[in-house]
């Protein structure tokens, strides 16, 4: 069985975390609690887990996320020694093609406009979500390693309306109250839906 070990991941590892930002901890082979430190950020504490044989499969694949947790995070409890080996043998995979198209996939539900009534706080709130896979993903696929969630959508799409969908989602999926938008406008929904839509699907063919 593969040792174990608790690492410090996102925002927070990379230090460009926000007051309200969530402290991201992977526990590999361990079910520890971490206590809050006095210079993390307010947000809730999430635990990402894996036991030993889906760790090793992601890591024997050359997962991106695994990528993303030896190369920007912080390791707190587990063998240092160890740890640097398994960073100093990571291989990461250079096809993020099923990812992609996978992505791609699940924008057919934003097309549907009409499901979501009329509010849409909901559609912005997952377009967030998808617009963030993409764009880490299409980076990574042109040598671009880049997990920051606000960098990625604009290195890739520019700010359109990005405030909109960022601030949705902390609405929708934190409960952070932003009233600074209409949520209930069906023109600015198929707006901001055909901008990213439009554009992943070019930027894939690319």
């Amino acid at each position: 069985m593969m040792e174990s070990f608790v690492v410090l991941i996102g925002s927070v590892a990379r230090k460009d975390y926000s007051v309200g930002s969530d402290i991201d901890i992977c526990r590999i082979n361990s079910d520890v609690t971490i206590n809050r430190q006095t210079d993390w950020p307010d947000g809730p504490i999430n635990y990402i887990d894996y036991d030993t044989e889906t760790f090793q499969h992601l890591y024997n694949i050359g997962s991106l996320f695994i990528y993303h947790i030896l190369t920007e995070g912080i390791l707190i409890e587990g063998n240092i020694d160890s740890w640097e080996k398994l960073i100093l043998n990571f291989s990461l995979t250079g096809n993020f093609s099923n990812e992609i198209v996978k992505i791609l996939d699940l924008n057919e539900i934003f097309k549907k406009t009409e499901i979501f009534g009329n509010h849409y706080l909901s559609l912005f709130s997952n377009l967030f979500t998808n617009v963030k896979n993409f764009s880490i993903f299409y980076l990574a696929r042109n040598g671009i390693y880049l997990f920051n969630k606000e960098k990625a959508i604009k290195y890739t799409f520019g700010e359109y309306y990005y405030d909109l969908i960022f601030d949705a989602y902390n609405y929708f999926e934190r409960g952070v109250i932003n009233k600074k938008w209409n949520y209930s406008c069906k023109k600015i929904a198929i707006e901001v839906t055909n901008y990213y839509l439009s554009k992943m699907e070019a930027l894939y063919k690319c």
